[in-house]
């Protein structure tokens, strides 16, 4: 009995911990100082990625990276989202170290990368989310 007790207590604590989803439209963006890539408007044709970082105890102090073709692009604290105005064609945006104050968080586990072919005029959305047992993770979000 009292194995069952501490696998269900184990199991709320971990869970506890999970992210939660929060939409575009209520994610706040973070100051132009940690916003690094695709932030102008573009005179040529292209494409909006909107990455949103749930919300959540993960890592709740620390920031993490956002990289396009493997380029730091912006550093994103929870409930914060980023906008690129990305050129039209193939792209790999993924996340990692928060390359502005990576010296704050120890938390490091993050995996993830979506490659895209990107279209003017299309809008994709990214959710930066994760557990305690997969650490952060990217994937499609919705908008």
């Amino acid at each position: 009995m009292k194995r069952y007790a501490a696998l269900l207590i184990s199991s709320v604590l971990l869970s506890g911990c999970a992210t939660q989803a929060v939409p575009p439209q209520q994610a706040k963006s973070p100051p132009p100082s940690r916003l690094m890539l695709y932030q102008n408007l573009p005179t040529t044709p292209y494409a909006t990625v909107v990455v949103v970082r749930d919300s959540g105890m993960l890592a709740g102090s620390c920031r993490t990276g956002v990289y396009v073709d493997g380029e730091f692009a912006a550093s994103l604290a929870t409930k914060e989202k980023a906008e690129f105005r990305m050129p039209v064609g193939n792209h790999v945006v993924s996340i990692g170290q928060d390359m502005i104050e990576s010296h704050l968080c120890i938390w490091r586990e993050t995996a993830g990368q979506q490659p895209m072919t990107l279209r003017a005029g299309d809008v994709r959305y990214l959710r930066i989310g994760g557990d305690m047992q997969s650490g952060f993770t990217l994937k499609p979000g919705r908008g």
